[in-house]
């Protein structure tokens, strides 16, 4: 709940420690406008450089947002590739009735279980990807049961596509947007 708490006020967070310094930063204004005390006059050289701050800012904030972007795309990619792992170990399983497989079959369950928790925070990144790893163990077994090549180089592309999409979406996941920008 504090952590859920702390993402909700870290969105905020940003104006209530910019707001007291605009607002003494205008009071200052008024009060230096009023008496006279203008140590500089506003001409073209300030307003350009108040533009091209704005418009780094802008490339800075653009930046970040193209990464959150492409967050979108991740979960359909990785359950693309966690569907084939599965219809994979499936086929082998079905066609050459072979217990590797089966037992694969649950594993692939217990980590998709391991997945959504670790979506939801309740399993660390590292852990995570120690179970993925495990899953190497069954493609050598499944290669000394003499399956097809192809079937498992396939395997293990889409074992590989897993593991980038999951440091992809860890990566998204632990960058603070404000503090990015």
């Amino acid at each position: 709940m504090k952590k859920m708490l702390g993402k909700y006020w870290g969105k905020w967070l940003i104006l209530f420690k910019v707001l007291p310094i605009v607002l003494a930063v205008i009071l200052l204004k008024i009060i230096s406008h009023r008496f006279g005390y203008e140590i500089m006059d506003l001409n073209s050289l300030f307003t350009t450089l108040i533009g091209g701050t704005i418009f780094l800012l802008g490339f800075l904030v653009g930046g970040v947002l193209s990464d959150y972007k492409e967050s979108e795309k991740i979960p359909s990619e990785l359950s693309f590739s966690i569907e084939a792992l599965f219809d994979m170990s499936y086929t082998i399983y079905k066609g050459k009735d072979s217990e590797t497989a089966k037992q694969f079959i649950e594993y692939q369950k217990h980590f998709i279980i391991s997945l959504k928790d670790w979506f939801y925070e309740r399993e660390s990144t590292e852990s995570l990807l120690e179970k993925l790893s495990k899953m190497s163990d069954f493609f050598v077994a499944l290669s000394k049961e003499k399956v097809e090549a192809g079937y498992i180089t396939k395997m293990e592309n889409d074992h590989s596509n897993i593991r980038k999409m999951i440091l992809r979406a860890a990566t998204i996941r632990d960058t603070e947007f404000v503090a990015v920008a």
